[in-house]
């Protein structure tokens, strides 16, 4: 019988293990329908999804946004409207919401599936400062992720101890056809491999915040 990797959070402080680590790569539907979705993969299973939700779209203020990023798309953090993402489990069961108000450059608010405020991502294009810094709800630095070459890998720092904890990667995955090669989206890698809920939650929201601020209007 083949061994499945699956994301269990029947406990809050269960531990997650990857002994290959795991990414997140973005759902073909996002060129179709405009609404963002990633899956979660490891071991060449998909073991979780992010999907972006209906609701702040009926917004006619935020579709207006929407509107107005297609003039800015150049530009880094071209999302400015306001968005709702889940977090789900491999049977489709709610993990936690992402949520990003609206504006350039927005702080991202990570919540539990119960709505408790786990952790606030807020972003900075200054060199000298980490790209983006999660902290918690009381307002402490917990990890700082800074660029460490062409906006293609990154170091995740735990504040507490100042030393890197992970990295993230976003690299090509490589098919059997050259077309697949060439139209399929690139992945994010993580390697750390033995996280707690909280923390693959944050770090899950971590990439969808890299996603956001340099790479959907590329």
């Amino acid at each position: 019988m083949k061994n499945s990797t699956k994301l269990n959070y029947k406990e809050q402080k269960d531990i997650v293990p990857y002994a290959e680590g795991f990414y997140l790569q973005k759902d073909e539907s996002f060129k179709n329908k405009g609404n963002l979705a990633y899956s979660i993969v490891s071991k060449e299973e998909e073991i979780g999804k992010v999907e972006e939700t209906d609701k702040e779209s009926i917004s006619l203020s935020n579709n207006l946004l929407k509107f107005l990023s297609l003039f800015f798309i150049s530009l880094k953090g071209v999302t400015v409207e306001a968005l709702k993402l889940d977090l789900l489990d491999q049977d489709g069961q709610l993990i936690a919401n992402i949520r990003k108000k609206a504006g350039f450059f927005s702080d991202i608010i990570v919540y539990t599936k119960t709505n408790e405020h786990l952790a606030t991502l807020n972003f900075s294009n200054k060199k000298k400062n980490p790209a983006i810094s999660v902290i918690s709800p009381e307002g402490n630095d917990q990890y700082a992720v800074w660029v460490k070459s062409n906006l293609m890998d990154f170091s995740i720092e735990n504040k507490q101890t100042g030393k890197e904890f992970s990295t993230i990667k976003k690299r090509s995955l490589v098919h059997s056809t050259i077309r697949k090669n060439l139209t399929d989206n690139d992945a994010f890698f993580i390697d750390n491999t033995q996280l707690d809920t909280d923390v693959f939650i944050k770090l899950i929201s971590v990439v969808i915040a890299l996603d956001i601020y340099y790479y959907i209007g590329q």
